[in-house]
């Protein structure tokens, strides 16, 4: 517990170490795992974070290392991978928005544009205000060339959080390169 204490605190390399000592004592012991290589990835160590969570995973497949082992998949711009671990995570557990948004994110990067879509709508049915959800959506239809849906999504991500300066810029964008210049200024201003 003191390991975890450290963590949220910000004291992570002490925690890091804390959890150390947890897995000498008890090298099956999972929970020190995951949580040592989320410490790990929280200081950039991601290959030793990919070790632990592994071995966490052979121990106990459960959401939460899947989870966080897609993010440093992710982080290290392992698409493939990053996909396949949220993807297991949210088969273990689909009401989280954040992990849909982010094997969206990775789909999306693996040029898989409709299962990104199709993430990303789970995310925001989740959590309907899910603002980063409503914009990667939008980003994947604009990447497909579908002009309204995309200008739809971030409208909504707008109307959930009208002080979110990076709808208004990648709308802003969509308008200009649409040849709609006025709206887009109008967009461009309020970033």
């Amino acid at each position: 517990l003191r390991g975890t204490a450290l963590a949220l605190t910000g004291r992570v390399d002490e925690a890091a170490r804390d959890f150390t000592a947890a897995i000498e004592i008890n090298p099956k012991d999972d929970d020190a795992l995951k949580r040592r290589g989320q410490a790990y990835a929280a200081i950039g160590r991601n290959r030793e974070a990919l070790n632990d969570l592994s071995a966490c995973l052979a121990l106990n497949p459960d959401f939460e290392a899947y989870h966080q082992r897609g993010l440093v998949y992710h982080n290290l711009r392992n698409f493939r991978r990053g996909v396949a671990d949220f993807q297991h995570a949210v088969e273990l557990d689909d009401a989280k928005p954040a992990t849909w948004n982010l094997l969206g994110v990775c789909q999306n990067s693996t040029g898989d544009c409709a299962k990104a879509v199709e993430s990303y709508k789970r995310a925001s049915q989740l959590d309907p205000k899910f603002k980063e959800a409503w914009v990667n959506q939008g980003q994947s239809y604009r990447d497909r060339g579908m002009g309204l849906e995309a200008n739809a999504c971030f409208s909504k991500a707008i109307s959930v959080h009208p002080s979110y300066p990076y709808a208004y810029y990648v709308r802003g964008l969509l308008k200009h390169g649409m040849g709609n210049y006025r709206e887009a200024i109008e967009d461009f201003t309020k970033v």
